[in-house]
């Protein structure tokens, strides 16, 4: 299985920061071409611009170590 770890330098606090994408279902606010996202428990659905549906499993959200880890369940065509 691939993993991939992205990181970004924003110029704002870091706790303004995280507040925003510690939140599933925020993720349409801040990465383009999300255009909608659904959440129940554990599992996070969203859309893309390009109509493309993607399933996702929620592993983690760490406070202290400000990380979301999710895995992307559907299979990759």
């Amino acid at each position: 299985m691939a993993s991939l770890r992205h990181e970004r330098r924003i110029m704002a606090p870091s706790t303004v920061v995280w507040d925003v994408i510690r939140g599933p279902d925020s993720i349409t606010e801040w990465f383009p071409g999300v255009v909608s996202c659904m959440v129940e428990g554990n599992l996070r659905v969203i859309t893309l611009a390009s109509g493309l549906v993607m399933p996702e499993e929620i592993l983690a959200i760490d406070d202290l170590q400000r990380r979301f880890v999710y895995r992307i369940t559907s299979p990759l065509y």
